[in-house]
Parts: structure tokens; C-alpha cells; sequence
């Protein structure tokens, strides 16, 4: 856990680590630092070793982000402790079997051999692309009528920290600017007192201008940021039957998160809404070790989109949230509404970080629904600061939901600004077995 936090400074202290020396000479050393709901990759510039504590500084841009955006930031001292942080990308560090190193600019890798294999006859693959498909139509001529089917995708790489850090707002969207406001209030929030500007990360397969453009039963492994991203203008899709695996960001996204020039809590409706996404079905699919790279990353997120189903998947084994519908943190009405979550089955979640939900909402949504869902093993996060992630989690503004008959051990919810049209029923682990049972994939995907 990190000792102290200095926004004036923009340093962070830690214990003085083992082989302190030999980091502090280490030209790529990165930190990761776990901060709430979401976590930061910087580059280290300096380590300036004084006794059992190190004062750490970093390299720019993400240097004046981490230390100016107000949320989220690191907890010092919080209810159960400090937020926690750990050194990466050097060669000192490589001390278990399975870890790796890619020394620069020499290009030379560095493994610790698991037991029993023998690198003379072990396949090695280094991926080097960072996107393998993009479909791009326009609103006017859409691509449509494609269904990929029984299909592979895998390997694919993601180096954006290594070459200008990353601090993300939440959900995988790293900040491009953030800054507290000197008066809180905007006339779309009076009581805002932040301001942020966010870009997408970057997705293996990029869905743009498109109708009726499918995947079924496909598999997406050893991805390095998002798997399958539908970004803009979608509409009548459906993703059915596949598995997602070994992810290191979001596994499946779908619909707008407004960013570069747009900021990030002023509500989405385009004038023309034929830019939302609309009328997916994701149904049976086993999302399972997605996050694996940015925690603060989910197993399913729908951002600004309306007549969205998203029932019968088995989620399972993130970092942070499973399936998120909803963005923008507003009351007020958006492109969002009729949105369904059905009948899925989401487990293990909230493994390192908090402010989570294995199902979780944000803003006004209405004529949606949460029913049916089976939620459990919520995992207790090591560095967790506080108690604060929940079975469901209706996060800030949110309304327009039905919630009831989903089984969890017991009805543990969080509530953030709720409005007034969030209708709470009966829910808890008294709910009847075969929604219990019925919950979850229909079937195994057959990829």
C-alpha cells in the first residue's frame, strides 16, 4: 500500500522495495496504482530512495492527469487502508515462473520457464498487431448483413502505456484532460465539480456504420485491450454463442461513450439518432478473465444505447464490474432507454478494485429492466480501501428500472443518487431455484 499521495509534487511514496538500486536504474519501470474503480499505468522517471521509504515521480502526460484529475484518485488512510500500487517492466523483477521482460531498445526477451517446459520445443507467439478487424459503414450506407461464424480471434497486442502512460476515468476510458472546477455547477449539473474528457480504448475488432452485423460462436482470446467493440451507428446485431477469454481490457462493448471534445457528464441524444446504438441481442456467451490488463475494465459494457438484451451469458472472473449499462451520471433524458439484463449469470467479480457492481447501472434509463439474474461470490479485493462493491449497484442518477427476482446470497445493493423511478422487488437468495437454475448460459458455446 502506497504511503502518501501529493498532488503538488505529483509523487507517490512506498516502502522501499527489495533491489531498489537496480530499479531505479531500470529505464521502462512502470507503476500501476489501484484507485477505486479504476487504476493508472505511469511511467516512472524517478525513484528517490530515502531509507525504508521511496518518493516516486513520474513521466508527463500522465503525470499531470494522475495528479489533476479529482476522481478517482488513491485513498490514503481510508477504512481498510491505503490504496496499493506495485512496480512493473523490469528485468530485476522477473522472480516467479511464467513472468516475462522485453529489454529496449535491444528487443531481447526474458522468461522464467514453468515446470516441465523445455523452451527448445515450446511455441512462442509475440503478438505485434493491435487490431485484426474493423468494419466501418456510415449512417447513409451502413455494411450490413454479415454474420461471422466459428471463428477465432486471438493474439493481439496493446502498448499504449508503455509509450504515454495511462490514467483512466472508469470502465477502460483513459482521461484525456480532467481538472476540478473552481465553481462547481454546469447547466446540465448544478452540483458538478469536475470536469473530464475521455478516448476509447482500443479494440481488436471495431464495429462502425453498421446493421445487422453478427458473431456467433465465435472465440476472442489473449486480446490486449477490448475484445469486440461496437462503437458507432450499430444497429440489429446480435453476438451470440461466443466465448471471450484472457482479455486484458473489456471483453464485449457496445454504443456511445462520448469523448474527445465531448465532456464526459453532459447527457448524450444527438440529433440525429441514428448515431446510438440500438436493437443488439448478446445472448449465451462465456465471458470468463477479461480485465486482465486495465482492472478497472468489465466483462460487458453498454454505454449511450436503447433496445439492448443482454440475457443468458455467464460472466465471470474480472477485476472490477460485470455487465455496466448506462454513462453520462445524469437524471436528465439521453438516448438511453429499454434496456433489458436477463437471466445471466455473473460470478467472481471485484477482484481487485471497488466501487462495483456484478451488475451495474448509471443515469436514467427508462422503460428497462433487471430480472432474472443470478449474482454471487462477490471476492473480498486485497487493496480494497473501503467496503463499498455490491451484488448490483445502481450508481449515480440511476432510474427507469424494474429490478426484481434476481438471486444473490443477500439483497447487498448500492445506491448513488437513485431517482425516483428505480422500482426495487423482491430479490435475495430466498428467490426460487429454477431461476437460480435457469440463470446463466443456455447452452455451452460450441466454438
Amino acid at each position: 500500500r502506497m504511503l502518501a499521495f501529493d498532488p503538488e509534487g505529483e509523487t507517490i511514496t512506498i516502502p522501499t522495495p527489495q533491489d531498489a538500486q537496480a530499479l531505479a536504474k531500470a529505464a521502462g519501470l512502470e507503476m500501476l496504482v489501484g484507485q477505486r474503480w479504476a487504476v493508472a499505468i505511469l511511467r516512472v522517471k524517478k525513484l528517490d530512495i530515502q531509507g525504508d521509504q521511496t518518493i516516486v515521480s513520474f513521466h508527463n502526460p500522465e503525470s499531470q492527469l494522475e495528479f489533476a484529475h479529482p476522481w478517482p484518485q488513491p485513498v490514503i488512510d481510508g477504512p481498510k487502508g491505503s490504496s496499493g500500487c506495485c512496480l512493473m517492466n523490469a528485468l530485476a523483477l522477473l522472480d516467479e515462473p511464467g513472468e516475462w521482460f522485453q529489454d529496449y531498445p535491444s528487443g531481447r526477451l526474458y522468461y522464467l520457464p514453468r515446470e516441465g517446459e523445455d523452451m527448445t520445443r515450446t511455441e512462442v507467439i509475440v503478438p505485434v498487431l493491435e487490431q485484426l478487424l474493423s468494419v466501418e459503414g456510415s449512417r447513409e450506407r451502413p455494411v450490413h448483413d454479415f454474420c461471422f461464424e466459428g471463428i477465432t480471434f486471438e493474439h493481439v497486442a496493446w502498448t499504449r502505456p508503455s509509450h504515454e502512460g495511462l490514467v483512466t476515468l472508469q470502465g477502460g476510458f483513459r482521461l484525456l484532460d480532467a481538472y476540478r472546477l473552481p465553481i462547481a455547477g454546469l447547466p446540465e449539473k448544478a452540483g458538478l465539480e469536475n470536469q473530464a474528457w475521455i478516448a476509447r480504448p482500443e479494440a481488436a475488432l471495431d464495429i462502425r456504420g453498421a446493421r445487422h452485423v453478427d458473431f456467433t460462436s465465435c472465440t476472442f482470446r489473449h486480446l490486449g485491450a477490448t475484445g469486440l467493440d461496437y462503437e458507432w451507428a450499430a444497429s440489429h446485431c446480435r453476438v451470440e454463442g461466443c466465448t471471450f477469454s484472457d482479455i486484458g481490457g473489456t471483453a464485449l462493448m457496445a454504443g456511445a461513450f462520448p469523448d474527445r471534445g465531448f465532456e464526459t457528464h453532459v447527457p448524450y441524444l444527438p440529433e440525429d439518432e441514428s448515431e446510438i446504438c440500438h436493437h443488439f441481442v448478446i445472448e449465451n456467451n462465456l465471458v470468463e478473465y477479461a480485465t486482465q490488463e486495465d482492472w478497472g475494465a468489465v466483462g460487458i459494457a453498454a454505454g449511450y444505447v436503447h433496445d439492448v438484451n443482454i440475457a443468458h451469458n455467464e460472466v465471470a472472473y474480472l477485476n472490477y464490474s460485470g455487465i455496466c449499462v448506462g454513462w453520462g451520471w445524469t437524471p436528465l433524458v439521453s438516448s438511453m432507454r429499454n434496456n433489458h439484463i436477463t437471466a445471466n449469470y455473473v460470478h467472481h467479480f471485484a477482484a481487485q478494485l471497488w466501487d462495483a457492481g456484478g451488475i451495474y447501472t448509471l443515469s436514467n434509463q427508462p422503460g428497462s429492466s433487471i430480472t432474472h439474474n443470478r449474482i454471487e461470490d462477490l471476492i473480498d479485493a486485497p487493496y480494497a480501501t473501503n467496503e463499498r462493491a455490491f451484488y448490483i449497484y445502481f450508481d449515480e442518477a440511476t432510474d427507469g428500472f424494474e429490478v426484481a427476482d434476481n438471486y444473490c446470497p443477500e439483497p447487498h445493493f448500492g445506491y448513488n443518487q437513485p431517482g425516483p423511478k428505480l422500482h426495487i422487488g423482491h430479490n435475495g437468495a430466498d428467490v426460487s431455484e429454477e431461476i437460480r437454475r435457469q440463470a446463466g448460459l443456455k447452452s455451452k458455446p460450441s466454438n
